[in-house]
């Protein structure tokens, strides 16, 4: 039951991992976002990707264990993939400790929930095309122009900005690729 006023909450880069893992992470400054986040009692959390750290059994383990409270108040949470989710293991492999977790995503690596009748969240994967003619642009097209008139706000959660400037300063490991820089006209 979607209540008023309507509360989200977006996270991401949160890299739920060993507790001794304090470069890439920081427990402490975790467990007390998770804390205050259900404090707030969201409709929903929608984390942008890099849940896990490495994307093994290991981190998601500590996931459940750090956010048994939000289980607890019954919220809902709602991942994209980032690249952490596969930092660690074969992409036939890492996906089944996210489905573990959250067996409403059903697997799938982009999807689309209803928040009551008003919102819908959308949550892609930055690391599959998004070009024209691609099978997740197509998806995406098919949900967008498929919108229920009483819909009002679309959230669409993902990692990697599907366009941004490429950093010339400083180099950087993730940058959008050239087969998303065109996504955005589906929503015009």
């Amino acid at each position: 039951m979607v209540t008023e006023p309507l509360v989200l909450i977006a996270y991401g880069d949160t890299r739920f991992t060993d507790a001794g893992e304090t470069a890439a992470s920081s427990p402490s400054a975790r467990r007390a976002l998770v804390a205050k986040i259900a404090a707030e009692r969201p409709a929903a959390i929608f984390i942008n990707g890099d849940l896990p750290y490495h994307g093994i059994a290991a981190d998601y383990a500590v996931y459940r264990a750090e956010t048994k409270i939000w289980r607890d108040k019954q919220i809902p949470v709602y991942p994209a993939l980032g690249n952490h989710e596969f930092s660690a293991c074969l992409a036939s492999i890492c996906p089944r400790s996210l489905v573990e977790c959250f067996p409403q995503v059903r697997g799938r690596r982009w999807y689309s929930v209803a928040l009551g009748q008003r919102v819908v969240g959308i949550a892609l994967d930055s690391d599959a095309p998004l070009l024209p003619g691609s099978e997740q642009q197509t998806w995406l097209q098919t949900q967008v122009t498929s919108l229920d008139p009483a819909v009002r706000v679309v959230l669409i959660v993902m990692h990697h900005p599907p366009v941004a400037d490429v950093q010339t300063v400083k180099w950087w490991t993730t940058t959008p690729g050239p087969t998303n820089k065109r996504w955005l006209t589906i929503l015009r």
